[in-house]
């Protein structure tokens, strides 16, 4: 049996190595990552890495990595080379959280350079976020032959064609029903954990595959309130090197055929808010193009898995490389 050995925890790294460089996450990539390697063996320098996600008050946000340092020295030293920004966790991190987001002020504006680090050529096109738009036009007669639902006011619906759905819309989402059916619930589309006393101020509209069994604001649902988010496309966006616009693109399978987003949902008691998120993984072939994530389109073939809440967390995880993302396809789109 093969043992893994884990990190310390964010809490620990919080505490232990609390001078922190932050750089965005799309500068520490490719060429630039081994400048950074190169520059901290040379130096003697071993600094433990982790994650924030920073949010701007216009709701962009955009995934930055600290370098995280034992002593002010070595860190001042990281930051002379790589003029990032100095990041206190308990100053910065929503609430003095060790897993809180990172509120930025001012405008956001993406960094392509800094000092000897540059964002790789195939990521400098590509828009920050990911799946924010999705488009659900189809007549819901098409639609809910995916699922096993029951209900006459289920199968019955006359939901009229929505082009461009946004955060916080409300939106259908199907879950486990009765004797193995299915259940259509309505939600709003950005989750409110079951535990919030308020509405979170974080974007958590999407929820990332590589750490939705860990990250506080998203294991409770992944473990057992896992749902389907019907759609038949959705949108992003990339920027144009010609005058630096957001040009859109819409993305869909052949023939247009309706489709199911993985989720996950939550009821929240206190607020009375039913909510749900669509999870998403690394770009497949089709995506990469246009941006270095995507939502994760679930294989009708493990519907029934994923929406079992007796399916294990590491099980249902594995699910989620039971995509479509080999069949996208994509065109550029007048929508915005």
């Amino acid at each position: 049996m093969v043992t893994r050995s884990r990190g310390p925890s964010p809490a620990r790294i919080d505490r232990e190595w609390p001078y922190q460089v932050a750089l965005p996450d799309d500068l520490c990539t490719g060429h630039s990552f081994m400048l950074i390697r190169e520059f901290c063996e040379a130096r003697g320098l071993a600094p433990v890495r982790r994650q924030v996600q920073a949010i701007w008050p216009d709701g962009r946000y955009e995934e930055w990595r600290l370098y995280c340092f034992a002593d002010e020295a070595s860190a001042q030293a990281f930051l002379d080379h790589f003029p990032g920004v100095m990041f206190d966790p308990k100053r910065d991190r929503e609430n003095g959280n060790a897993r809180g987001v990172w509120r930025r002020t001012g405008e956001y504006k993406r960094t392509l350079d800094l000092g000897p680090l540059s964002v790789p050529e195939i990521l400098r096109n590509r828009g920050s976020g990911v799946c924010g738009r999705y488009t659900r036009y189809l007549p819901w007669s098409e639609i809910h032959r995916l699922y096993r639902l029951t209900a006459p006011a289920e199968i019955g619906r006359n939901d009229a064609p929505r082009y461009n759905i946004a955060l916080t819309e409300e939106v259908p989402f199907v879950t486990a029903g009765e004797n193995g059916g299915h259940k259509l619930r309505q939600g709003r589309w950005r989750l409110v954990p079951w535990h919030a006393k308020e509405l979170p101020k974080a974007t958590m509209f999407n929820a990332r595959s590589e750490t939705i069994d860990t990250s506080g604001a998203f294991k409770d649902a992944f473990k057992s309130k896992r749902c389907l988010i019907p759609a038949d496309g959705f949108y992003e966006w990339t920027i144009s090197p010609a005058d630096k616009g957001r040009d859109p693109w819409h993305i869909f399978l052949p023939d247009h055929q309706p489709f199911s987003f993985a989720g996950i949902w939550a009821y929240n008691k206190n607020l009375d808010v039913t909510s749900c998120s669509i999870v998403t993984m690394p770009a497949g072939e089709t995506m990469r193009q246009i941006h270095d994530r995507q939502p994760v389109i679930l294989d009708p073939d493990v519907y029934d898995a994923w929406l079992d809440p007796e399916t294990p967390p590491n099980d249902a995880k594995q699910l989620l490389h039971e995509n479509l993302d080999e069949d996208l396809e994509s065109t550029e789109s007048a929508a915005t």
